[in-house]
Formats: structure tokens, C-alpha cells, sequence
């Protein structure tokens, strides 16, 4: 029984800088509506400028938790990678796990399956949402629900596919 072996590429100096740099652009943005930006994300610019800013190597984009009494949001290499409009939903989506306190209404259920029906609730209000993001209509879920209700919903073979699909990257 052999164990996956993860490789994570270690980002230099100058590459955790350019992360820095475009999420703080994708910030400045949000708090800035013009003509070329009609849509006002200044809650949700503001709301992201009071998290503790943290560099993650590997795939993944963005997450969010509470630590410390802190919240941090991670932001990873594949965040650059993305149009502006998309990276505003994500910090929108991360955002929105705060807001509706998904932290604390998570009790004793299991992380990764929570994770996912919190995805699932909030996801279908975002626009611009990436496609590759998780969505109600790809695993025939209704729309509408809370996080509770879709995590009921959620099972094993759900998680499978969306753990293959790489859903759970941000």
C-alpha cells in the first residue's frame, strides 16, 4: 500500500510577491468602482482588507478560516492565473464563508463535507463564480439551500467527484 507523495513547489521570494501584489490589485479594484468597474464590491473589498494575508504554495487558489482569533485568507499561486473578474468573486466567495459564519456553524460535522455544502450555498448567489467552481446544477442539487440543508445532501460519492473534478481548490 503505497502512501501519494505531494510534491508542493516552493515559491521564491519574488513569486510570493507577485501573489501579494495581485491580490492586493484585485483589493484596490473592489474598492474603487469606475466606469470600467460599474459593480460596487467596496463591502467585500472592505470586508477582505481586515484578513490576515497568508501565501500558500501548491494548487490551490483562495480559502478562509478562523485562527487565533484572527481570520486569515490564503492565497495561492494559481490566484495570478485568473481574470479580475473571477478573482473578485473569490475573494467575494471567501468573504461570504465569514459572513455567514460558516466557521461556527460547522459544530461537529465533518470539515471537507461541510466545506463543500457552504461552497454549494454561496457559490449560486456570486457572479462570475468560475465555471470550474462547485455548483448545485452540476450535481443536481436544488437551488436555494443552506449550507445544513445541502450538507445533508452531500454524500460520499458526491465528495468523491468533486475531490476528482478539484473542487475543492479554493
Amino acid at each position: 500500500n503505497m502512501a501519494k507523495i505531494k510534491v508542493v513547489k516552493v515559491l521564491s521570494p519574488e513569486e510570493k510577491q507577485h501573489i501579494r501584489k495581485t491580490y492586493s490589485e484585485t483589493l484596490i479594484n473592489m474598492l474603487s468602482p469606475n466606469s470600467s468597474n460599474p459593480k460596487d464590491f467596496v463591502f467585500y473589498g472592505y470586508m477582505a482588507t481586515a484578513f490576515n494575508l497568508n501565501i500558500i504554495e501548491g494548487n490551490s487558489i483562495a480559502g478562509v478560516n478562523y485562527k487565533n482569533g484572527r481570520i486569515n485568507i490564503y492565497i495561492g499561486p494559481n490566484f495570478t492565473q485568473i481574470n479580475i473578474k473571477q478573482r473578485i468573486a473569490i475573494i467575494i466567495h471567501e468573504v461570504h464563508h465569514v459572513i455567514c459564519k460558516h466557521f461556527g456553524r460547522m459544530q461537529s460535522r465533518e470539515p471537507k463535507r461541510w466545506n463543500y455544502a457552504c461552497d454549494f450555498a454561496i457559490n449560486q448567489k456570486i457572479e462570475d463564480i468560475p465555471e470550474w467552481a462547485l455548483h448545485v446544477k452540476d450535481f443536481n442539487l436544488p437551488p436555494g439551500y443552506h449550507s445544513e440543508a445541502y450538507y445533508d445532501l452531500v454524500d460520499d460519492k458526491m465528495m468523491e467527484q468533486v475531490s476528482d473534478s478539484g473542487g475543492d481548490l479554493f
